[in-house]
């Protein structure tokens, strides 16, 4: 298995948000959860999860059994995320004293803060990340071992086996078990920081079982004897930032009772936090929904080299103008541009929103452009009649709500030059406006274009 020397630096978010923290725990702010800062300490972890397992949460669908595996590995980093950050919060509250027990002037205190935020968030993370990536990707092996353990019902341990490989791991080198084995309960890599074993799903059912006899000399230390793909695990609960039994699916949080009753402020914090994480979760589920209902569908090529490319996506259909949009589609393909027809669906509702942008490979939140030719976006606006000025204003101002670039339907016939001086009317009364074509007769003219730079 291999592992991602992460490269870090502690990035402006991260040192914007310990310096304001460090400001507010010496002013005598009590501070043992930030929102912000969860969202940052997470993310490295959330980025191991998908470069590890292959696949973000929002990548598979929510009632299969990769997005279950991936949304405790989620809530594990989440959970280990707030404990962390817990642990750096209180480590900044005592460096107020320096050891003769007396109130640290600002400047010190702030170098003791950088120290501990070099320590946190670069050293210490490059190792946790290549945790998130190792165990991720053994999770997902697990995950699709058991899809195929009744005709391939047997795992062996595979050890690198070279001057870097520890004893313990290995002695564990060609051991054979059945994927229902309790032996993987306890020796599923990683079996400890920077492992580089794995497992691998032998072919067929014949093959010879390791005698437990055999095992005697298999030793892995008690926090690492976890099956990260059967828990969902990818930091196990020995970690010293976790209490009690954090980061594991009975973490007494789900009660929200500790064993006495009450919640200890780190519980408070990690509450705080995986309230945060279902969020996250919701919003993946709500991706993994979207992008399920909007696929590219179709792509039609012509001589040219044009492109015609189309998405699953009914609401599109539904559109009072949608025959005019093809026809402009199918025309400007064949003249050798490449088109998309935009869906639609996500104008449903402002939750879809935020994620048009990853499917268009670009950010266009809170806008439904019709079309994107040749990369750049266009609104189509349909035919209002009578043509007046105040009419093309309202005209102009809905499709500069989608984009700064109009296609105008000037099937009806107004003037040319009556269009113009009304669209540079509106762009002196502060109209930003690159790009009006208008379409008549099936084809399109250009009667606007911004000129310099933009």
């Amino acid at each position: 298995m291999s592992t991602v020397n992460y490269q870090l630096s502690i990035g402006d978010d991260i040192n914007a948000l310990v310096a304001n923290l460090a400001q507010r725990i010496y002013n005598g702010e009590k501070i043992t959860y930030d929102p912000d800062l969860l969202r940052s300490t997470v993310k490295p972890y959330l980025d191991g999860i998908t470069k590890g397992y292959g696949k973000s949460l929002a990548d598979v669908d929510w009632d299969t059994p990769d997005f279950k595996t991936l949304q405790k590995l989620t809530e594990n980093v989440f959970q280990f995320s707030a404990s962390k950050d817990f642990n750096l919060l209180r480590d900044m509250t005592n460096a107020l004293k320096g050891s003769d027990g007396k109130l640290r002037s600002f400047d010190e205190f702030r170098q003791e803060v950088d120290r501990m935020n070099a320590k946190y968030n670069v050293n210490w993370l490059r190792t946790e990340y290549n945790q998130a990536v190792a165990a991720s990707q053994c999770a997902a092996r697990w995950t699709d071992y058991g899809k195929r353990a009744d005709k391939n019902p047997f795992l062996q341990y595979q050890a690198v086996m070279d001057a870097n490989t520890r004893a313990e791991h290995a002695a564990l080198n060609g051991v054979i078990k059945r994927y229902d084995d309790d032996f993987w309960d306890k020796y599923y890599p990683p079996n400890g920081w920077g492992c580089r074993c794995e497992v691998i799903q032998l072919p067929g059912k014949n093959h010879r079982e390791t005698p437990d006899a055999d095992l005697k000399y298999c030793k892995v230390d008690p926090m690492w004897k976890v099956n990260v793909g059967k828990k969902g695990v990818v930091f196990p609960k020995g970690h010293p930032y976790f209490i009690n039994q954090c980061g594991t699916n009975s973490c007494p949080l789900k009660s929200r009772k500790l064993a006495d009753g009450t919640l200890k402020e780190q519980c408070k914090g990690c509450l705080q936090g995986m309230g945060d994480c279902e969020k996250y979760v919701d919003r993946c589920k709500k991706k993994s929904e979207y992008a399920n209902n909007i696929k590219t569908i179709k792509v039609r090529e012509y001589e040219k080299g044009g492109k015609e490319i189309w998405y699953a996506d009914k609401d599109a259909e539904k559109k009072a103008d949608f025959a005019t949009i093809k026809t402009i589609a199918r025309n400007l393909a064949k003249e050798g541009n490449v088109v998309e027809v935009m869906p639609r669906w996500h104008c449903k509702s402002d939750e879809y929103k935020h994620f048009y942008s990853d499917l268009i490979g670009t950010k266009y939140e809170n806008k439904c452009p019709d079309l994107r030719i040749n990369g750049k976006f266009y609104e189509f606006e349909g035919f209002v009649k009578p043509w007046t000025k105040d009419k093309i204003g309202r005209m102009l101002s809905h499709g500069l709500k989608q984009s700064s670039r109009i296609i105008i339907d000037n099937t009806k016939g107004c003037s040319h030059r009556y269009l113009r001086k009304r669209i540079l009317r509106y762009i002196e009364m502060g109209a930003k406006i690159d790009e009006v074509l208008i379409y008549e007769k099936g084809i399109l003219t250009p009667i606007y274009k911004k000129s310099g730079k933009r």
